[in-house]
């Protein structure tokens, strides 16, 4: 698993860094309005083309690791299209019945597009070809990024080009996968087999309602924002989001070597002990540097946001919390989903919405982003507790509860430190908490250091 790290990390990496060092240049070009919009324009979207295709990218992870032939879920994929995409014109015109859609041609446009780079990731990922999937995502985002800059900065074009610059660059993706797999070409030409239909439908029917769920999580609270507090207000928290969102690629390197191991292990008799190892490196891993993260952030947002954003600074704790429980609920999720418990998925998901959205709707008018983060914060944990329990049935989890400890202490540490400490203890604070963090990982660091050796002496 390590190894499948290191290279989503290396990939990640620059790929993310990139899409990081962009927000300096849309919070200088684009006013925080149109800002805002975009922001949930892109959610919803995303939104609907989960509960329309039915996640069926997961559906075909899963099943390419389970079938002999690797093309059959991708062949039942195509036979399910037509109806798929009926049901996502009826949803995309819901959708504009809700909220205002500027551009409805090139967002449906951006729907597809994003539908096909997700079946790829899993499609690359199912054929365990690792570096593929790294350098389909670093394409995608090189584009996509190069044609914002090209249309934003130098044709002073509006926000509609960004969605245009993101839908080439998953077009460049979704063509680059095909080259190295020939997956599509296969499941046309070359294989009968397929996943039964119902069975496909059947695993993917809880992880769409999952994901739609999921979504609503973050989707509801920014349309209650922005219709509460209005598109400026809606503008720094997409703003701040973009800080979470860092910390979601971090975690989604491990998320990603994570859910290969746990389908490859499951039937192994030492699997308690495995997912309790991959469980606590998790906590140990990310848990572990959190407070390092949000103070480098909280220092670099006056300098990445400009003056437009500055009051800004002060939501960036509350919203990498929200981004570390919700990658803990993903981590157990992916437990249920190995034993095809996804209504177990589906259920703890609900249950945090629900919480997720009474403490925003009593709170949001008073506490405004702060009560959105916290209500994210608790659905989260709620989500992660029940999934936990539901796991436990199947896996025997050992928590290092020393481990767990130290994350809630440096949490609350954060909090004080940011509100009331000033730079030189936020300082110290960072050196004792990255000591702590090596210590507890110095066996990985080695291992990493020492696996990244030889691929650079390879490569030399």
């Amino acid at each position: 698993m390590l190894k499948r790290i290191v290279i989503y990390g290396l990939g990640t990496f620059f790929s993310k860094i990139l899409v990081f060092f962009m927000i300096p240049v849309y919070t200088r070009v684009f006013p925080a309005a149109d800002y805002g919009y975009y922001d949930v324009a892109i959610q919803n979207t995303q939104m609907v083309i989960s509960i329309s295709f039915m996640e069926i990218w997961s559906g075909i992870l899963r099943y390419i690791f389970q079938e002999k032939d690797k093309a059959s879920p991708v062949n039942t994929f195509l036979r399910l299209l037509p109806m798929f995409f009926c049901f996502y014109l009826v949803a995309f015109f819901v959708l504009g019945k809700i909220m205002d859609i500027k551009y409805p041609v090139l967002t449906l446009i951006y729907g597809l597009t994003y539908l096909f780079y997700s079946i790829s990731n899993s499609i690359c990922r199912g054929y365990e070809k690792n570096w593929s999937y790294v350098v389909a995502g670093t394409a995608s985002t090189v584009v996509s990024c190069g044609l914002s800059i090209l249309f934003a900065v130098f044709l002073k074009k509006g926000i509609a080009y960004l969605i245009l610059s993101q839908c080439i660059g998953y077009a460049v993706a979704v063509l680059y996968v095909e080259w190295k797999t020939k997956c599509y070409y296969a499941a046309i030409f070359k294989t009968r087999c397929h996943v039964a239909v119902k069975e496909m439908v059947t695993y993917c029917m809880p992880l769409m309602l999952n994901a739609f769920s999921f979504l609503f999580f973050d989707i509801y609270n920014k349309n209650v924002l922005i219709r509460t507090c209005g598109e400026t207000v809606s503008g720094y928290y997409a703003y701040v989001s973009k800080y979470a969102a860092v910390l979601s690629v971090l975690i989604s390197i491990y998320s990603l070597a994570w859910q290969e191991q746990a389908f490859l292990v499951a039937g192994n008799k030492n699997k308690n002990e495995v997912y309790s190892y991959y469980l606590n490196s998790f906590f140990q891993l990310v848990g572990l540097g959190i407070p390092i993260f949000i103070f480098v952030l909280y220092w670099l947002s006056p300098v990445i946001g400009g003056n437009q954003y500055k009051d800004a600074a002060k939501y960036i704790p509350f919203i990498v919390y929200v981004a570390f429980f919700s990658g803990i609920s993903g981590i157990l999720g992916t437990m249920n989903a190995v034993y095809k418990k996804t209504d177990q998925i589906l259920i703890s998901t609900i249950a945090g919405a629900a919480v997720n959205v009474c403490i925003a709707s009593i709170f949001i008018r008073r506490f405004g982003i702060y009560a959105l983060s916290i209500a994210l914060c608790a659905g989260y944990v709620i989500m992660s507790l029940l999934r936990y329990w539901f796991a436990a049935s199947e896996v025997k989890l050992d928590i290092n509860k020393k481990v767990v400890g130290c994350i809630v202490i440096e949490m609350f540490v954060v909090l004080i430190a940011v509100r009331f400490l000033g730079k030189a203890e936020m300082v110290a604070i960072s050196v004792v908490v990255f000591l702590l963090w090596a210590i507890f990982n110095k066996s990985k660091i080695a291992e990493a250091a020492c696996y990244l050796k030889n691929i650079i002496g390879k490569v030399g």
